[in-house]
């Protein structure tokens, strides 16, 4: 066993990780998490028939985005040279969501169908929660020495069509 945790220790992949600082560990943790309240109910038949396109679409879609903040993890473990300016738009564009939904929620309660003021509270204070995290990373990405350190700029590639695709599964799905 301990030959294994060394040979582990020993792995490039392993010490890529361990460079990682806390926030981009935030964000896998995040994405697991995601990933993993997403996949029970696909796994169970949750999500109801799969003979529906719309049903369908909205299944591929919620996947997409419960796997994108985990896939943005492994690139950026991996030094991927377009890891960080996805993972940046991802913030922003998480941030863009979150605060979308929240705004969608007042027009809710204004047209009156909210009727239990309990679970819009902690729906929009939920939503403002996730709208300040997404922007503090964001910042944290722009303003960290060691993320520039590790994601030097000369190497940073921007993926505008991945930027578009992810705006909009982030907005179709609420973020």
């Amino acid at each position: 066993m301990e030959r294994l945790v060394d040979r582990l220790a020993a792995s490039p992949f392993v010490r890529r990780l361990d460079a990682l600082p806390g926030p981009v560990w935030a964000l896998g943790a995040y994405g697991f998490d995601r990933a993993v309240r997403i996949a029970g109910p696909l796994l169970s038949g949750g999500f109801g028939a799969w003979d529906a396109w719309n049903t369908a679409a909205i299944s591929a879609a919620s996947c997409a985005a419960a796997l994108l903040p985990l896939g943005l993890f492994a690139a950026m473990a991996a030094r991927r040279a377009w890891a960080l300016p996805l993972a940046s738009a991802y913030a922003g564009l998480k941030a863009l969501a979150s605060l979308v939904t929240c705004g969608l929620q007042f027009v809710h309660l204004r047209a009156g169908g909210c009727q239990d003021l309990a679970w819009f509270l902690s729906a929009v204070a939920g939503n403002l929660l996730w709208a300040a995290a997404a922007l503090a990373l964001l910042l944290y990405f722009k303003r960290s020495e060691r993320i520039a350190r590790l994601f030097p700029r000369e190497r940073r590639r921007m993926v505008p069509w991945a930027v578009a695709a992810m705006a909009v599964v982030l907005l179709a799905t609420g973020g």
